[in-house]
């Protein structure tokens, strides 16, 4: 897509969370349509976008051949996230009753703070699950894999999750601990961070759409840097898409309507992720019109052209990426070459992360030996 209608996309996201109304201006060929909702696609924003859309003047709206496949898209978002919505109160009722707390990360959570929870496309389940020991939560890796081999078995683990077999037709991961980084030292500040919050993350409970229902979340404090640190763990390991960046843009707006102005700028740098939240910053303002008041950290113009590029080339998960070839993509071997060719275009501006990658690769391996079943 060229930088024209890279723009045109922008103001269409702008409109469609309401923080400019220039899109209604603009002269939009049919051809720019079609490349713009390919592009709400790869970065999994479609409903975002037709959010936007449907407001438009009726002489400004796409094709009508167009429009009508993009209404039935966002109509069929609306039940499937009716659908996981369900499945996610489900989940944590049963596991609730079964001894252990639990809380929704990212996914369902992060749909509350839309203004239309059901724009936003979904994704799998993940569920943070704390042990309790006489009413105080604690984190417990072996205690968790014993769980889940025992209740409902695991088809893969790994050092912050293990994925569990479908939940009603929905992925479900259970993380026992949310996120990770790869530079060893920044993580273990990290976990010991996520020690210290896991007191007040797992009362939360909001209602969600479906009559009756709840789900409980993280605070929102806690999000903010949580989700950071979620948005660099796209970044480093995969690709980042728009999708997980207007969580965030969200999430900054639901803490500014909050009034809290608790001050995050030290905890990044304490965690290694400053450099990359003044990125976000920018990327948030340049395409999505976020105010400067909701900032938490100086955006970077230079740090945050070079985000959006990354973005925009790699879609989400980095599924669009066309740097990386099918072959490669769909080949653990040709997945490991692609990751360093990763970490050595990234290196230049994050050499933590992309230094300690290697490094972090062994030490799992070793933690995977270490917590594998007997």
């Amino acid at each position: 897509m060229n930088k024209e209608v890279n723009e045109k996309f922008f103001e269409l996201l702008k409109y469609s969370v309401g923080a400019s109304a220039k899109f209604e201006e603009l002269n939009i060929t049919e051809d720019e349509w079609r490349a713009i909702y390919k592009t709400a696609i790869q970065q999994t924003v479609l409903g975002v976008c037709f959010y936007g859309v449907k407001n438009l003047p009726e002489k400004k709206l796409p094709p009508k051949m167009l429009f009508f496949k993009w209404y039935a898209e966002a109509n069929e978002l609306v039940n499937l996230n009716s659908k996981i919505n369900r499945r996610a109160a489900k989940a944590c009722r049963r596991l609730n009753k079964l001894g252990y707390r639990t809380c929704i990360l990212k996914g369902q959570g992060n749909a509350l703070m839309y203004p239309d929870q059901m724009m936003r496309i979904p994704g799998d389940i993940d569920l943070w699950v704390v042990v309790c020991e006489e009413g105080k939560p604690r984190m417990d890796d072996d205690a968790i894999l014993a769980f889940t081999r025992e209740k409902v078995g695991y088809t893969h683990f790994c050092y912050h999750h293990v994925a569990v077999p479908d939940f009603g037709g929905t992925p479900v991961e259970i993380h026992y601990r949310p996120a990770f980084m790869n530079n060893l030292i920044h993580n273990k500040r990290l976990q010991e961070y996520f020690k210290e919050q896991t007191p007040y993350q797992f009362s939360n409970e909001e209602p969600i759409q479906e009559e009756g229902m709840f789900i409980f979340v993280p605070t929102l404090e806690f999000n903010i840097v949580y989700q950071m640190v979620h948005l660099s763990n796209h970044f480093f390991n995969e690709g980042l898409g728009l999708r997980q960046v207007i969580d965030y843009y969200y999430l900054l707006k639901k803490r500014f309507d909050s009034g809290c102005r608790d001050d995050v700028a030290k905890l990044f740098k304490h965690l290694g992720i400053y450099k990359f939240a003044t990125a976000v910053m920018w990327v948030l303002h340049e395409v999505l019109g976020m105010s400067t008041e909701w900032m938490v950290v100086p955006a970077n113009e230079r740090q945050g052209q070079f985000l959006l590029k990354e973005i925009m080339l790699s879609g989400n998960f980095g599924k669009y990426d066309t740097r990386v070839s099918e072959k490669m993509r769909n080949s653990e071997f040709g997945k490991n070459i692609q990751r360093v060719k990763r970490d050595l275009r990234l290196m230049g501006r994050y050499p933590s992360e992309c230094l300690w990658e290697p490094v972090f690769r062994l030490w799992h391996w070793m933690w995977r030996m270490k917590h594998r079943a007997k």
